[in-house]
């Protein structure tokens, strides 16, 4: 049976088809639908104010490798020792440390919650050896 012959030209014809629109096409990035680390930090920029009381949280300058900047207000400025962001878990976290008078060493550990638009985690306020649960919810952009 000559049939078989003829269906291995087709098939290389196919194949070379396939091969040839690839090298054209260029390789695709399966990524570039899902958000990169940065993307996701990114969000974090605004102002933010705590639930539970007037203190608020500037994010600004979100850059690559956990780089941030951020101020707090109790209502007066405290000075942020350490800020930056990391991926675990597929969500943002935050690491904020103070040191500055009746605050060294008192830090936020926080996530950002997609879902709320809000950060949620705890605080430990290193003088009293305490840790609270807290969340900050996005203030309206003026």
């Amino acid at each position: 049976m000559n049939r078989s012959k003829n269906v291995f030209p087709i098939e290389l014809i196919m194949l070379l088809s396939v091969l040839a629109l690839c090298l054209v096409s260029g390789p695709t990035v399966a990524s570039s639908a899902e958000p990169t680390g940065l993307s996701m930090a990114q969000r974090l920029n605004g102002q933010w104010v705590r639930r539970d009381a007037p203190y608020r949280l500037a994010i600004t300058d979100i850059g690559p490798n956990g780089a941030m900047h951020s101020s707090y207000f109790n209502p007066r400025s405290i000075h942020v020792h350490e800020a930056n962001w990391t991926i675990q878990e597929n969500r943002v976290h935050l690491f904020i440390e103070f040191q500055d008078t009746h605050y060294p060493g008192s830090r936020y550990l926080l996530r950002y919650i997609k879902e709320k638009d809000a950060l949620e985690g705890e605080y430990f306020h290193a003088i009293q050896n305490t840790t609270y649960d807290v969340a900050f919810v996005r203030m309206p952009a003026q």
